[in-house]
């Protein structure tokens, strides 16, 4: 089975060898992949087989960073249910990192799942902060980060809400957060985002 991996894995298009961590991808250029021949589909299924059940998470890690670094989004997106958590986390840095790069589209779906359903509460801020710098066009930190049992990922997504002018949902939290803190910086960033969107002079409009 390694050999079959191995083989099923060899990149004919002059690219580098792969590092085996998600978070130190160098990704293939976004119009370089369909020209790199009838063995992809080959790799990417090879891929996804061992990242969802081989036993050990190095070789999982390595499965990952390989579909990450192929733009195999669908594929790569398996590894967020994988049981190890620091995995789980290279994978949702993989998805922001892509999604930056022409992939939004398919990246954000993902994302939010992690945001929504994670057991940790560092991997569900990684995914917050990567869908606040997407522009989070799913308005999934109005929906789900919002409720997040971890207070800093809720005071995480007050600050994206402001940056992106939630002033609705900012009121709402402001009224029934169950934090004090997160009650006072969604005041603060309610009135800085009605200050910028009311009151802008000729520079800031």
């Amino acid at each position: 089975a390694a050999d079959a991996l191995a083989a099923a894995t060899e990149l004919p298009c002059g690219a580098p060898a792969m590092p085996e961590r998600v978070d130190d991808v160098q990704y293939l250029p976004f119009d370089a992949v369909p020209r790199c021949g009838p063995w992809y589909g080959a790799a990417v299924d090879a891929l996804r087989t061992a990242a969802r059940r081989d036993g050990n998470v190095g070789v999982r890690a390595a499965a990952l960073a390989q579909l990450a670094r192929l733009r195999a989004v669908p594929e790569l997106a398996v590894g967020l249910s994988d049981a190890h958590a620091p995995t789980r986390l290279r994978v949702i840095a993989a998805l922001g990192s892509l999604g930056a790069h022409a992939e939004e589209h398919r990246c954000v779906a993902p994302l939010e799942r992690a945001l929504a359903s994670d057991g940790d509460a560092k991997n569900r801020g990684a995914a917050l902060e990567c869908l606040g710098e997407l522009g989070d066009p799913a308005e999934a930190l109005d929906r789900v980060a919002t409720r997040d049992g971890d207070v800093d990922n809720r005071l995480r997504a007050v600050a994206w809400l402001g940056t992106l002018g939630r002033a609705k949902t900012l009121r709402g939290v402001c009224l029934v957060d169950g934090g004090p803190a997160v009650r006072s910086l969604a005041a603060a960033t309610l009135g800085e985002v009605f200050r910028r969107q009311n009151f802008a002079g000729p520079e800031g409009a």
